[in-house]
């Protein structure tokens, strides 16, 4: 079957526009398809199966050239790509706040370099931003594919002149095996990696691909071809109502929807089946052809939209919008793509030539993406008040770089004593101990130890709660191992310094209470009876720990939580300080935020009530009035993220803490 044959199979458009429509309908319904992202499954299918066929069919015939293939991706994929680029960096810089603006570039970056998919892999956890503010999420599916047939040509090529051909095969299906077992063990382990992951999703191009390698050998009945292509379609379809956020995606459950699609292409190759010819039907080619620029554009305009209106599209909303994307996918197949791609278009030119261009295109957006990240994402659009604002959030714990987690607590001490400094045989007076919610708190603690004449260190560990003899459920075993190891260095810390006078343990409490139990660190503690001995109550970690420092005669201050923003509201503030309606209002629901810490702060004032050498500080206390928890005071913006304090605004709330007075030595 030669190039040209291939390329009139109107039934693979039809099926892309069957690729492309669910997607679009997921993104801007989400509650209507729940599972309309497996198209992009569907997709990687397709672009396996024909790739992987034109590239064999030239091979066979000698006429299979390296340059004039990635010319071809180039021509395919760069034009249209840039003016989405190009289009969006403009609409962000006028739209974006400057820390979505900075995060803006960093994908920029990583969209046009083709590592879109582990940039947002990496940054889809904690501290993200929501997905609806990342106009550029959907680049993730256009790297994998460039990052697979940046090699895949080499492996076709090395099968033809190097392997036989049935045993390159054998190969191939066992690589296909491979990834779909490490996707299945990916999603079970880190579904956000999974989703975005080359190696979870080298066999669905795959699926496709082998099929390319052997559809001409296989030969189906035409009864046999109407029912595999109707199972078919009834997989995709199926998988689109029936896969959702609760399902782990893209392992096993990703099977139905691309066995499905191979299923349709095989049947359809050699026969027409009923299947095949409603996909041929005009209006389905028509989008199967415009697929490529109706993905481009769908979504940086829904984003967009998203995040200027600060809240979920209407039905009708995200109809308008939709249609509008069609409408520059249109134009952008039209004026874009034709004229890069066919024979005779405007724009032809050497092979050669097409990959230079090519490369300035990708270096010119790159630098975009670069200046997008200057000067706190162009923070100066909204005049010196916000920059102002933007300095006090940039500014971080200066000990945390070189003071913070396990292999940094006995390292560095005299960088790392803050306070009055101490000669190396003497013990610090002062510890900090928790995860990044004590982190924050070092630069307060650090103006407490100056202002009393003492020396403090911070004794922290990301994500790791700072009680002893305790393990959060739910933590992969490589942190748990790191957790264990922080709460050793705990107790060695504490051996080591013999006058340690004052514990400060702070964390993210709420997401420890009801996911803990104990692990097996030893150490000397006072024995705990009656209601608190369950080792699942954060009340019972915390009497051992206070236990374990009482012992020696160290006094300990617990710090509640503060209240967690609802994302961090930095737009209201921008807005309140461009329209001069005040910034007070800017914050999340006091109501919302003492419900939240309301079972560990009762749990820490009835403690520091009952024991002695115990004290406690609940931040909601003073961070909150009667109606909000404002993320600016008296002119001082205190958070850096929605769940931690900037350097400045900890010490802005440091006389709202009562720490214990201890005599200067």
């Amino acid at each position: 079957m030669c190039q040209k044959m291939l390329k009139q199979r109107d039934y693979i458009s039809g099926l892309r526009a069957l690729a492309i429509l669910p997607v679009m309908a997921y993104h801007a319904w989400p509650e209507l398809l729940p599972g309309g992202f497996v198209g992009v499954s569907v997709f990687f299918v397709i672009s396996g199966f024909l790739i992987t066929y034109l590239i064999a069919d030239d091979l066979s015939r000698g006429q299979f050239r390296f340059q004039r293939f990635y010319a071809r991706r180039v021509r395919r994929l760069l034009p249209a790509a840039t003016v989405v680029f190009l289009s969006t960096f403009v609409s962000a810089a006028l739209i974006l706040a400057p820390d979505a603006f900075r995060g803006f570039g960093h994908s920029l970056v990583a969209a046009d370099l083709l590592h879109a998919n582990q940039y947002f892999g990496k940054t889809a956890g904690y501290f993200d931003a929501p997905s609806h503010e990342k106009p550029l999420l959907h680049f993730w599916s256009l790297s994998i594919e460039e990052q697979f047939y940046l090699i895949w040509p080499w492996v076709l090529a090395g099968m033809v002149l190097r392997v036989r051909w049935r045993w390159g095969l054998v190969a191939l299906i066992l690589v296909l095996l491979t990834s779909l077992g490490f996707a299945e063990w990916l999603t079970r382990t880190t579904p956000d990696r999974a989703f975005y992951s080359l190696g979870a999703r080298i066999w669905e191009l795959m699926t496709g691909a082998i099929l390319a390698l052997v559809v001409d050998q296989v030969r189906l009945g035409e009864k046999s071809a109407e029912w595999l292509s109707g199972a078919g379609l009834a997989a995709i379809v199926f998988s689109c109502f029936w896969l959702g956020p609760s399902i782990a995606f893209p392992g096993v459950s990703a099977l139905p929807a691309c066995l499905g699609t191979a299923a349709v292409l095989m049947a359809g190759f050699h026969h027409s089946t009923w299947t095949s010819r409603a996909l041929s039907a005009g209006f389905l080619v028509y989008i199967g052809l415009i697929s490529y620029s109706l993905y481009l554009w769908h979504w940086p305009i829904l984003s967009l939209a998203r995040y200027y209106l600060e809240r979920p599209l209407l039905p009708f909303e995200a109809a308008l919008l939709v249609i509008s994307g069609a409408g520059l996918a249109m134009l952008s197949w039209r004026f874009v793509e034709q004229p890069f791609r066919v024979v005779d278009g405007r724009f032809r030119t050497t092979d050669g030539k097409t990959l230079w261009v090519g490369l300035l295109s990708i270096l010119g957006v790159a630098i975009l993406g670069g200046m997008a990240q200057m000067d706190r994402g162009w923070v100066w659009r909204f005049g010196p008040l916000a920059q102002q604002i933007f300095e006090q959030r940039l500014e971080a714990n200066p000990w945390e770089a070189r003071c913070d987690n396990t292999p940094q607590i006995f390292s560095d001490d005299v960088f790392c004593n803050f306070g009055r400094p101490k000669a190396p045989e003497d013990s610090f007076d002062i510890a900090v101990f928790g995860d990044s919610n004590a982190d924050h708190f070092v630069p307060l603690v650090a103006d407490y130890a100056r202002q009393h004449g003492l020396s403090g260190r911070q004794v922290t560990q990301t994500a790791c709660i700072g009680l002893l003899g305790v393990r959060a459920k739910g933590r992969t075993p490589a942190k748990q191992a790191e957790c264990l190891d922080y709460q050793r260095s705990i107790v060695s810390f504490v051996e080591r310094n013999p006058e340690l006078r004052l514990a400060i343990i702070s964390g993210n409490w709420v997401s420890y209470q009801g996911r803990l139990s104990a692990n097996e660190l030893k150490f000397n503690d006072s024995a705990t009876s009656g209601a608190e001995s369950n080792p699942e109550n954060l009340e019972y970690h915390l009497r051992r720990t206070i236990a374990f420092f009482r012992a020696r005669g160290v006094e300990v201050h617990l710090i509640a939580q503060i209240p967690y923003q609802d994302g961090l509201p930095i737009r209201c503030v921008l807005e309140g300080l461009q329209d001069q309606d005040g910034i007070e209002h800017c914050g999340v629901s006091a109501a919302v935020a003492r419900a939240s810490t309301a079972p560990t702060s009762s749990l820490f004032r009835r403690m520091a009530g009952e024991m002695d050498g115990v004290t406690a500080t609940i931040p909601t206390d003073f961070m909150c009035d009667d109606t909000i928890c404002p993320i600016v005071m008296d002119g001082v913006l205190l958070y850096r993220d929605f769940a931690h304090l900037n350097a400045i605004g900890a010490r802005q709330l440091g006389s709202q803490f009562e720490l214990p007075v201890l005599p200067r030595q």
